[in-house]
């Protein structure tokens, strides 16, 4: 049996290493309670979640080329601005229904980056504070089904590989005939670009009357 003076050190060794590892099991157990509350990683959030952003864009711009156009190269979002058809708005309902039309596009991010952007296509949202998020977009190719692209969010320099439905640049196309929509196209493409608004806006009006019955 061990004797008082014996044990008195062995508890007092005992309790000087309880109090060592007590600061590292509240790290522990703060790092678990830290993983329980931290909000799920921004890449596993559905990309129309993250367009809620867009509700407070003041400005939209839409940047589109025809596709009957055709280019020796690949067109770069530099590029794409000199030479597409320019449309712009601050009109709080067209910049509305310019996110409804994303939203219904169906995008999505992918898993792998697009390689060698061909950017026909660009929607621009201005958010106050001089903050800006942007989608650029290929043409429809053959019978794909989908568009590829890059989303920039808003307030960030990386852009992330998008997919989104074909139907989309029709839908763009339509967006540009409303009223309020300004063209702003330069003046080496504007005379093109007026002709293929004033075709669009003809055609969207012939669809109408066809699904209506109006003559």
């Amino acid at each position: 049996m061990l004797s008082p003076n014996n044990t008195q050190p062995r508890c007092a060794g005992r309790s000087k290493l309880a109090q060592r590892a007590l600061p590292v099991r509240l790290a522990l157990l703060a790092g678990m309670v830290a993983l329980q509350v931290l909000p799920p990683i921004a890449q596993a959030t559905p990309l129309t979640m993250r367009l809620a952003a867009l509700d407070r864009a003041e400005k939209a711009t839409v940047v589109m080329v025809p596709t009957m156009w055709a280019f020796y190269a690949r067109l770069d979002e530099k590029a794409l601005k000199k030479v597409g058809c320019t449309f712009v708005t601050t009109d709080r309902t067209h910049i509305a229904a310019l996110k409804t039309l994303l939203e219904q596009a169906n995008p999505d991010t992918l898993d792998s980056p697009v390689r060698a952007l061909d950017i026909r296509n660009a929607v621009f949202f201005n958010l106050p504070g001089g903050m800006q998020s942007k989608f650029v977009f290929s043409m429809a190719y053959g019978n794909k089904d989908a568009l590829d692209g890059i989303y920039h969010a808003v307030g960030s320099g990386t852009g992330v590989p998008v997919k989104a439905d074909r139907a989309l640049i029709e839908q763009l196309s339509i967006w540009t005939t409303r009223p309020g929509v300004e063209q702003v196209a330069s003046e080496v493409t504007k005379s093109a670009c007026a002709d293929l608004r004033s075709k669009q806006a003809h055609t969207s009006v012939a669809g109408t009357h066809a699904s209506t019955g109006l003559k």
